[in-house]
């Protein structure tokens, strides 16, 4: 269950890629990441999930 926590996905990012190893966040033209979702955490409760591993 950590490494789906950790997911960019989770952040409400679009994710590029077929295999879990493949996969990428994607961007847009101007090289932002694209945002499908509402985050399910704020940014700072996502960063403390990443950081603990």
């Amino acid at each position: 269950m950590g490494k789906s926590l950790r997911s960019p996905a989770t952040a409400g990012l679009k994710l590029t890629g077929h295999s879990v190893k493949a996969r990428k966040i994607a961007r847009d033209g101007k090289g932002l990441p694209i945002r499908m979702a509402k985050p399910l955490f704020k940014e700072e409760e996502w960063a403390a999930v990443r950081a603990a591993r």
